[in-house]
């Protein structure tokens, strides 16, 4: 088993480029419409906010936001024949906050379980701490196997996008 390194947990970032041929306007057109419609489509959908070149991003499905959340962040440029949407792919900032704080939650009951366990004979708090810790250590990694879904839907999305030609 690979033990991962701190760029494949919390500080995992990939970069995306996508270029096509339909102009700058007409991109950022069709990304205001893409994602300001189907708010309560049962779908997956992309999410996010197009504020004038700056373009963030992610996956949304009915259910709400799954746990771990991919999220695209980059910028709307004109280049070549087209037009170009370049950035980074990275989890959200409140996938890196439950990761962490569902872990720290986990390890602290663990802690004061073992206390616990020192001085009385109960254990069913240092039980309820490793179910804690061991539930987390399953989510992110398998958060982490995941995650190419993710990025391959908000690819798919940009790219059907961009490559419209206007």
């Amino acid at each position: 088993m690979a033990v991962a390194s701190p760029q494949n947990f919390l500080r995992w970032r990939q970069p995306l480029c996508v270029t096509g041929p339909a102009s700058p306007a007409a991109t950022a057109a069709r990304l205001k419409t893409l994602l300001s419609s189907g708010r309560f489509s049962v779908r997956d959908r992309l999410v996010g906010s197009l504020k004038e070149s700056r373009l963030r991003v992610w996956k949304k499905n009915l259910a709400g936001y799954a746990g771990d959340v991919v999220e695209f962040d980059g910028v709307l440029r004109a280049g070549g024949a087209g037009t170009v949407i370049e950035g980074t792919l990275r989890y959200r900032l409140h996938t890196k906050i439950q990761f962490t704080g569902l872990l720290l939650t986990g390890l602290g009951i663990v802690a004061a379980g073992l206390l616990r366990q020192l001085y009385s004979a109960d254990g069913h708090l240092l039980a309820l701490g490793a179910f804690v810790t061991v539930l987390t250590l399953i989510w992110i990694y398998a958060g982490r196997k995941t995650r190419h879904l993710q990025v391959r839907f908000i690819a798919d999305q940009l790219n059907a996008v961009i490559a419209q030609k206007a």
